[in-house]
């Protein structure tokens, strides 16, 4: 199978995402470090301190806050060239969809909802009295548990576990690995060995978040 490179103008990526092109309109199919660059690749310089590097660079393109004469490349200048670059890199490697499926080999619970636009990879278990919602996409082998909330247009990579009661909100991205609501880290002195401080609060993740494990909170913390 041949891979299809896709190919951006630079003013389309101005048009999406903002700033002034001085130069060439040409076209780029990737990104990368000012080291690595070769042509057909939009990079990034953050200031001064980085000039002479940019100047060595094999870029087509070069994402700046201020226009540099010295540099032969074609230039979008603007305000904040790295958040520029991660709106560029989404473009050119977009996140997985759902597909409105559940995979045969997953477990849903008979009272769980899951919303018909939402997917559901292999081996997932969802327990009794979640949600899930519209376009969220549960990569396989994740652990939904009891009556967990889960919003709109979330992507959980492979083998997350989500502890009961835990609510998360539209547009989070869990990372594989990664335990959501588990206990916290609190203990207490207990003459001859440390008691464990029991989970009191629930655990909410907000809108749009990345996340790493996240425990739940204890007293003190």
């Amino acid at each position: 199978m041949i891979e299809t490179i896709k190919l951006y103008k630079l003013s389309a990526l101005i048009n999406a995402f903002g700033g002034e092109l001085r130069g060439e309109d040409i076209e780029i199919s990737a990104v990368s470090s000012l080291d690595s660059a070769v042509a057909g690749c939009l990079s990034f310089c953050l200031g001064s301190k980085f000039l002479n590097q940019a100047k060595a660079c094999q870029a087509s393109a070069l994402a700046l806050r201020q226009f540099e004469p010295e540099l032969q490349c074609s230039q979008i200048i603007i305000k904040d060239p790295q958040l520029f670059i991660a709106r560029v890199l989404s473009l050119l490697h977009p996140a997985p969809k759902a597909q409105g499926r559940i995979h045969h080999s997953a477990i849903v619970a008979d009272d769980a909802v899951v919303d018909p636009t939402a997917e559901i990879g292999p081996l997932v278990v969802i327990e009794s009295g979640a949600v899930i919602g519209a376009n969220t996409l549960i990569q396989a082998g994740t652990v939904i548990g009891q009556n967990v909330k889960i919003g709109a247009h979330c992507l959980f990579h492979a083998r997350v576990v989500v502890y009961a009661d835990t609510e998360i909100a539209d547009y989070v991205e869990i990372h594989s690995g990664a335990v959501i609501g588990s206990d916290g880290f609190g203990n207490a002195w207990a003459g001859q060995r440390w008691k464990k401080s029991h989970k009191l609060a629930e655990c909410r993740l907000a809108h749009m978040l990345k996340s790493a494990p996240i425990p739940r909170l204890t007293v003190g913390l």
